[in-house]
């Protein structure tokens, strides 16, 4: 026994004529497309002209495809060309149901009403297809990998909302919402034991230096030191702003240099920043025969200007910006580090 096939009629009104579609069981592709010219007479508006694929077809055609159609929609389009429409349709006593169907869809003369599922694009809503198609034409440009793609789509089909999402790529419109990734539970503060700088495993004079100006370590970087700071483990260390940071990658830095274990390479994002870095490494650790050097962008800055610059000594605190290093690496003269030990 064959399954029963819904046949729909579509009507799009134009100025002057009315496209037609016939669609089996709502798919997107239809089944036969053409034009329909209508004309007033002595009983009222009749077909005039009927045509599909640039040959004319009987208008009595077009009356036998609306009577034999289970459902007859009627997209928005001209109004005065869908009053009369109405009109020839009330005249063989017919009826239909208003649609409204994705534009770019119509333009290529397939059928795609617009549901719950379409997407908002450009005041305007458009099926999820036509969406996809216009997202991937706006980030081909980017050579995403297939990961990133995939979460701005899965993104896109979440919000229904084109523009939004092309505000991802604008960084003067970025919509945190969007652009969360994931999140990372904030955990409960942690309880440290109180330590003292003369309980580290440090080298005697920096020990001693150390203790001069401070006697106890911060939270912050007592947890770091009870986490294998000082045994070589390599951290993520995250805290605000004055909570110690910098002195945990001097306590590792330091003794590495002192323990002939490598340089010390500290690395900061602003020229101000590294001098003023600068400035407090010589002062402090020079008198433990500690070197520091600046390096930044393509030129190294010195202060003084007859000290020599290809300082490679196992006992060398380099301070840079990350444009400095990475000129360094790219032009073949990382050489000039020497041996790294501590990397901040």
């Amino acid at each position: 026994m064959e399954s029963y096939m819904a046949i729909s009629v579509v009507a799009t009104p134009e100025r002057s004529k009315i496209g037609i579609m016939q669609v089996k069981d709502f798919q997107k592709t239809p089944i036969f497309c053409g034009t329909l010219t209508l004309a007033k007479t002595e009983r009222g508006m009749r077909p005039q002209k009927f045509m599909s694929e640039n040959r004319f077809k009987k208008p009595s055609e077009a009356i036998e495809m609306l009577r034999s159609a289970d459902l007859i929609l009627l997209a928005p389009g001209d109004p005065e060309t869908a009053r009369e429409f109405l009109e020839m349709l009330n005249g063989y006593q017919l009826s239909c149901r208003s649609v409204r169907l994705c534009r770019h869809c119509l333009l290529e003369n397939k059928f795609s009403p617009i549901d719950k599922r379409s997407i908002k694009s450009r005041n305007e809503m458009i099926c999820p297809d036509c969406a996809l198609g216009e997202l991937h034409r706006e980030l081909a440009h980017l050579k995403l990998g297939e990961s990133s793609l995939e979460r701005i789509e899965k993104t896109l089909l979440g919000t229904r909302d084109l523009d939004r999402v092309f505000g991802m790529l604008d960084p003067e419109r970025l919509d945190h919402d969007l652009t969360l990734y994931s999140t990372i539970a904030a955990t409960e503060p942690v309880d440290t034991a109180p330590v003292k700088i003369s309980d580290l495993p440090l080298p005697s004079r920096f020990g001693k230096l150390l203790s001069g100006k401070i006697k106890e370590l911060l939270p912050v970087q007592a947890l770091s030191v009870e986490n294998g700071l000082l045994e070589g483990t390599s951290q993520l260390v995250i805290s605000e702003t004055a909570t110690g940071k910098t002195l945990i990658g001097e306590l590792a830095g330091i003794k590495n240099i002192m323990e002939g274990r490598g340089n010390f390479l500290f690395i900061v994002p602003l020229v101000a920043l590294a001098n003023q870095k600068e400035d407090d490494f010589r002062e402090r650790y020079s008198q433990l025969g500690i070197t520091t050097v600046l390096q930044v962008g393509v030129s190294r800055i010195m202060h003084e200007k007859r000290r020599k610059k290809s300082s490679t000594a196992s006992t060398t605190i380099w301070v840079g910006t990350y444009e400095g290093v990475d000129y360094l690496l790219r032009s073949g003269k990382a050489g000039r580090l020497g041996k790294i030990g501590t990397v901040v």
